[in-house]
């Protein structure tokens, strides 16, 4: 964004014809987002081709990139909480010459329905294609292994006579099954797992290059941020979020492993996101998968986006009469693939308003198809997001904050449902908090903190990172740092002796000081505030508190939350105010009217 502005300012410079010329090509780079400027361009390929083609393998390394992304079915007992995997190899039709005929299931499709011998209850999800030869497909089908005991199987064709019948046992695990989020019932603007509070300690976003399966010519258009990334990368990355107390991070799938007949997969492509979903998995990290998009894959090209729904695979916001069709297949096979993991929950869109697209043609679309279609798909009814403002508009179950320029931060949706800030644009006048510069900087340490504890205290359920960290360089001590705030506040959220989402915005506890801003969150028998220095006392050691209603409360503890969390509990002076000395910018104080913990 600073390079477009600042071609703009350079702009203003010169002639009037000099200029339109300029803001044409100015235009061609902020839409296109390639290199024109070289006298290069990206080549264009069309139809897609496949990975398999691309990649510089030979048949053993191709063999060996499917075995390593190839998910595998599943044996007879399967421990709570797992995905159960069945495979079903079926001769290829005839009729079926075209390959994208494969994947549509008005074409060829084939649905499993599992019964659980004890209770009777019943699970029917969709397959999806796996492999595919000349001769032979192999269709996969997913399940959730949830209740104990053993389940029946039968599997049926598109005329809906059964091809397969079979059975497997769920079994105890030994470790504790990941819960899978949803809404609070007692408390709809919070998130539960496992029937537990959850608040997002989210990480970066995934880009579908990232997990591509080998760099070609086009990743030099594109962002560096956007290269692929080796199985190291990703694991390393995924054991530092669990190490600093993280839970999850966002992934994109935008169209991008989708050819461009709207049908066809690149099944090493789709795969390798499978992969990733598994890993975090067996860590215990949840995932944003992402699936439609503002900057999803241009039609014409492999690896490189377009912000025109006019130039992507498919067109969501206005979509023609070929592409609603094709985008409620995408969405089943999304659904096929993923719906039997716990660790998910769908964002529907990425910032679905934003030009040169109709936002509110992508919210009726939404609530008209895309929607009741997820909704009739996934039969572990997982949640749905939306970002950036256009969920408002529509029925999803959780909005996707993207934090804006308001410096003071008050200005939230009025709506009843969870918020999440999944991504930190913009933090008072800082750089843009995606940006892995800004976020290996220092000097902007403190806009992420007061970003993730500002959420804590304004109801939302949680904040997410630098979006586009790339993990494919050494993280720095800066970004660590950034990392280990997070962790502070995540263990300090996880020591309240409350129930987190009863937590209600309370800022009249206090009274307004000149100096510093203070957001609040009201707890059975406490309240927690968070305190950010303005910059006319940023150079001020002393810190004047004065509560509201000091008789109301017995205790007050404070926190820096640069440093790790000790509580030291002091006794309220009545009439007083609490006088506090720290070089700090920010400080957490809580009252409360007994020692709590």
């Amino acid at each position: 964004m600073s390079a477009v502005i600042n071609r703009h300012q350079r702009i203003m410079t010169v002639n009037r014809y000099g200029k339109s010329i300029l803001i044409v090509i100015l235009l061609a780079v902020a839409f296109g987002g390639y290199s024109f400027f070289s006298g290069d361009s990206p080549e264009e390929m069309l139809p897609t081709p496949l990975f398999s083609e691309l990649c510089d393998f030979d048949a053993e390394g191709l063999a060996a990139q499917q075995a390593a992304y190839q998910s595998r079915a599943s044996g007879d007992k399967v421990p709570t909480g797992q995905v159960v995997e069945i495979h079903l190899n079926v001769d290829r039709p005839e009729s079926l010459e075209d390959t994208g005929a494969l994947f549509d299931y008005e074409q060829m499709a084939f649905t499993v329905e599992a019964e659980h011998v004890g209770s009777g209850q019943k699970i029917e999800h969709s397959g999806f294609v796996g492999a595919y030869d000349d001769e032979t497909v192999l269709v996969k089908f997913r399940l959730r292994a949830q209740r104990p005991g053993p389940w029946t199987y039968q599997i049926s064709g598109q005329d809906g006579l059964s091809v397969e019948d079979g059975r497997f046992d769920v079994v105890a695990s030994e470790q504790p099954a990941m819960g899978q989020l949803s809404v609070d019932k007692r408390f709809p603007d919070k998130l539960t797992a496992a029937d537990q509070p959850f608040h997002w300690v989210g990480g970066k976003w995934v880009a579908a290059s990232n997990y591509s399966p080998c760099a070609i010519d086009q990743n030099n258009f594109g962002k560096i941020r956007h290269r692929p990334l080796t199985d190291e990368d990703f694991t390393e990355y995924m054991d530092l979020l669990v190490e600093t107390d993280h839970n999850g991070f966002l992934l994109k799938i935008a169209q991008f492993p989708l050819q461009s007949d709207g049908y066809t997969w690149d099944l090493l492509w789709i795969n390798r996101a499978e992969w990733v979903v598994r890993e975090a998995l067996s860590r215990g990290l949840y995932v944003q998968i992402n699936l439609l998009d503002t900057w999803s894959r241009d039609h014409r090209y492999k690896v490189l986006n377009n912000t025109d729904g006019d130039k992507q695979v498919m067109n969501p916001w206005q979509p023609a009469d070929e592409d609603l069709p094709r985008i409620r297949n995408y969405l089943q096979t999304l659904m096929a693939r993923f719906a039997a993991f716990p660790n998910i929950m769908w964002e529907l869109g990425n910032e679905m308003e934003h030009s040169p697209n109709c936002g509110d043609c992508f919210a009726y679309y939404a609530d008209e198809y895309y929607l009741p279609w997820i909704r009739s798909l996934d039969p572990y009814n997982h949640l749905v997001g939306l970002s950036e403002s256009v969920w408002l508009k529509t029925d999803v179950d959780v909005g996707f904050l993207h934090q804006t320029r308001e410096r003071n931060f008050i200005v939230m949706p009025n709506d009843p449902r969870p918020m999440v800030m999944n991504e930190p644009v913009f933090s008072d006048d800082t750089p843009p908090l995606w940006r892995d510069d800004v976020i290996r900087n220092p000097e902007n340490r403190l806009a992420f903190r007061r970003t993730f504890w500002r959420n804590f205290a304004t109801g939302t359920t949680g904040s997410f990172e630098a979006t586009w960290l790339n993990i494919g360089e050494p993280l720095n001590e800066a970004v660590l740092t950034v990392m280990d705030d997070h962790s502070r506040m995540a263990k300090f959220v996880q020591s309240l002796p409350a129930n987190i989402n009863a937590r209600k915005r309370f800022d009249s506890g206090l009274s307004d000081s000149p100096g510093y801003q203070h957001y609040g969150t009201r707890l059975s028998g406490f309240e927690v505030y968070y305190l950010l220095k303005d910059g006319n006392t940023a150079r001020s050691k002393t810190w004047l508190i004065e509560p509201a209603n000091p008789e109301k409360y017995q205790y007050y503890a404070v926190i820096e939350p640069d440093t790790d969390v000790v509580l030291e509990w002091r006794a309220m002076q009545a009439g007083k105010a609490i006088e506090l000395e720290t070089a700090g910018m920010d400080l957490v104080v809580i009252l409360s009217e007994e020692k709590r913990w």
